[in-house]
């Protein structure tokens, strides 16, 4: 990877999320490729993050780093995040997938809490608005092959459910408050990006939910399905990252030719089995994969049968779930089988997007990250 130098005309950003897995990624490129940056101000719900970004303060970095902590449903905590702020990269959101999401959650955060951001940035009249959205966006029943954009309009119902139909109005609100006049006489200029799932430092949800599940059935992870039968695409998050800050580039060279939509965003990660994707991840840990594999239908089969037991469980207490480990929705069981893949064509065409990092590259510095991890 070359590390390239990026010129942009603005000074302050603003990360929603900014301790996430995608937030933390965002950062240590702008740090590294926009030196002209003046200030970093990161908002996420979670304390723990402030540590990490004050060590990264200690190595010298000419850009200031603010972290503050706070819910993007509080207006006010917006209003003050906003103050001084040009563009907003806004990466939080809730992703619940499991037996029993929470929907309301979900509405309250991925949608009015998108909605409260971007009045409030109307507001306080920041010029560029880039949204982390996500394929699920647009997944409906069936997959496809190198779908592009104009492949993928509003689907009649969701794979993933609430999660996707979720990001599916976020988009809206934030693709029609593109060109919106503020109250200095300019406009702002709006995108989103739907990356697909993606795997690297920090991740706490992909590759680190299935080594922990394989340490807890004693280092062994068994094969589900082959390599025909249940393919995903993934994403290396310093790519997904690096796919932000050139849209913000973007927008700001040429928004005619790029604001007012949505772009995939994905890499030259192979596609193929999730079991066999995580096979170097669980050697790395001193994990390893089963050599035989159980047939999907037959995982599909005792999934159901584990849904009715749990649903009957239920009915007497309420309040009850399976433990983590067994808490997979049949959305995510049924999801590899539907061989959904992307095309990255209009990114690359309208924002400049080329992947920074070799699969090499992403697969070398993931692999450092999650073998540090166990």
């Amino acid at each position: 990877m070359m590390t390239e130098r990026i010129d942009l005309p603005v000074s302050s950003v603003l990360i929603t999320g900014g301790n996430g897995t995608l937030g933390r990624s965002i950062v240590d490129l702008l740090l590294k490729t926009v030196p002209s940056l003046k200030l970093i101000r990161l908002f996420d719900m979670n304390p723990e993050g402030r540590e990490y970004f004050e060590k990264l303060l200690a190595k010298g970095h000419k850009t200031k780093i603010e972290y503050e902590v706070g819910d993007i449903q509080d207006r006010q905590a917006l209003q003050k995040m906003l103050q001084g702020i040009e563009a907003v990269f806004h990466t939080a959101g809730i992703m619940d997938v499991t037996m029993f999401p929470n929907a309301s959650l979900m509405w309250s955060v991925n949608c009015r809490g998108t909605q409260n951001l971007m009045e409030e940035s109307l507001s306080a009249k920041v010029r560029y608005f880039i949204h982390t959205s996500s394929v699920n966006s647009v997944i409906g029943k069936e997959g496809g092959a190198d779908l592009a954009e104009s492949d993928c309009t509003k689907p009649d119902s969701w794979h993933w459910q609430t999660y996707g139909e979720t990001k599916w109005f976020a988009e809206q609100i934030v693709l029609e408050a593109d060109n919106l006049p503020l109250p200095n006489d300019l406009t702002i200029r709006t995108l989103c990006l739907r990356p697909t799932m993606f795997y690297g430092e920090n991740d706490h949800m992909n590759i680190l939910k299935i080594l922990q599940l394989a340490r807890g059935f004693g280092g062994k992870l068994v094969r589900i399905g082959t390599a025909e039968d249940m393919t995903v695409q993934q994403t290396y998050v310093g790519n997904v990252a690096w796919a932000h800050l050139l849209a913000l580039k973007a927008l700001t060279e040429r928004p005619d030719d790029c604001a007012g939509r949505a772009y995939f965003v994905t890499d030259n990660t192979p596609l193929g089995n999730l079991s066999d994707f995580a096979e170097p991840f669980l050697k790395d840990s001193g994990m390893k994969l089963t050599s035989f594999s159980i047939p999907f239908k037959l995982v599909y089969f005792i999934s159901l049968l584990l849904l009715f037991a749990v649903n009957l469980v239920r009915k007497f207490i309420p309040e009850w779930r399976p433990s983590k480990s067994w808490d997979v929705s049949m959305m995510q069981l049924v999801f590899p089988t539907m061989k959904c893949s992307f095309s990255r064509k209009e990114a690359e065409e309208r924002l400049g997007y080329s992947p920074l990092f070799t699969f090499e590259e992403s697969s070398e510095r993931s692999r450092a990250y999650y073998r540090n991890k166990f």
